[in-house]
């Protein structure tokens, strides 16, 4: 499901708590929500990161971005 609109490697995922929403960070330097019930990509954001070091947390239904 998510692998087919990523393009390159995945750096980081998350899940949120309820197993709902993954985000990832991957080699293409965008950063991208989805729900997965839906199996959608419900969000992106193009040249987000650097590809360095990325860590992605949620805590409850919030998403922590963190870049080194």
């Amino acid at each position: 499901m998510i692998s087919s609109n990523l393009r390159g490697s995945v750096f980081a995922l998350a899940l949120s708590s309820d197993d709902r929403y993954a985000v990832s960070a991957s080699a293409d330097k965008s950063i991208k929500v989805w729900d997965l019930k839906e199996r959608l990509n419900v969000f992106a954001l193009e040249e987000a990161h650097s590809g360095t070091r990325i860590e992605l947390l949620f805590i409850h239904k919030i998403l922590f971005l963190r870049l080194r």
